[in-house]
């Protein structure tokens, strides 16, 4: 599992900076529409 391999410290970067991608992503691709 990822909690495993990024370790209990990590975990709540690791979902910030991936919250932070789908962001970008889905204002990227409203921009395109």
């Amino acid at each position: 599992m990822l909690t495993v391999f990024f370790g209990t410290r990590k975990l709540p970067e690791f979902i910030k900076g991936v919250a932070e991608g789908v962001k970008e992503f889905k204002r990227a691709a409203g921009e395109k529409e």
